[in-house]
């Protein structure tokens, strides 16, 4: 009876391990991904950043161009 229960608790404890093991595994893989979505959406912000100020420059040197009426 004693050994029942000791062989049971050792099958539970090395599935909880596992489980543990596969939870890191995909809490690490979820870190990685969301890292790298940062990184694109970061460098989509550099890049408009850059284009909305080409536009602003392109608008002062069109006014600055433009004849008064």
């Amino acid at each position: 009876m004693e050994e029942d229960r000791r062989r049971r608790n050792t099958l539970a404890s090395a599935r909880f391990r596992v489980k543990l093991k596969e939870r890191g595994k995909a809490l690490e893989m979820s870190l990685k991904e969301t890292q790298e979505k940062i990184k694109t959406l970061e460098q989509n912000i550099e890049r408009l950043e850059m284009e909305n100020k080409w536009l602003k420059e392109l608008l002062v040197e069109k006014a600055r161009i433009k004849p008064d009426p």
